[in-house]
C-alpha cells in the first residue's frame, strides 16, 4: 500500500529538515573539537592507548606558581595544559610549581575554586 502523497510529503520533507538540522549540529561539534585540539579518540571518551589516559607533557617549573592566588595558579596551569586535568592532576602540579599554602590536603581548596569561578569551568 503506498502512502498518501500529501502525508509523503510531509514526512519527506520533515526529514530533510531533521538531516539538515543534523549537518549543522554535526559541523557545530566539529568546530569545538577542531577548538578544544580533540583527537577522535578524546571525543569518544575511548583513549587509544588501552584505555589508560596519555599524561600531559605540561613542564611545571619549580615556581611557576611562587606568590600566586589560588584562582590565579589554577587558571594559568590549565592554560599550560595540553588535555583536561583531574582536580588531583591540578592540586599535584600546583605543590610541584610552588603554589604555597597550609592546607593538608589542596584537593577540597582546589574544587572550590574550580566550582565557584565560572571562567574555569
Amino acid at each position: 500500500m503506498a502512502p498518501e502523497t500529501n502525508d509523503y510529503a510531509a514526512y519527506t520533507a520533515f526529514l530533510a529538515r531533521l538531516e539538515e538540522q543534523r549537518n549543522k549540529i554535526d559541523a557545530a561539534i566539529n568546530a569545538v573539537r577542531e577548538l578544544l585540539n580533540l583527537e577522535a579518540e578524546q571525543a569518544t571518551g575511548s583513549p587509544a592507548s588501552g584505555g589508560q589516559r596519555k599524561d600531559s607533557a605540561t613542564a611545571v617549573r619549580f615556581d611557576s606558581f611562587f606568590q600566586m592566588t589560588m584562582p590565579d595558579a589554577i587558571t594559568k596551569f590549565l592554560g599550560m595544559a595540553t588535555i583536561p586535568q583531574s582536580v588531583g592532576e591540578i592540586t599535584k602540579a600546583l605543590e610541584a610549581g610552588g603554589f604555597k599554602t597550609t592546607a593538608k590536603n589542596l584537593m577540597p581548596s582546589a574544587e572550590i575554586i574550580l566550582f565557584a569561578t565560572p571562567i574555569l569551568l
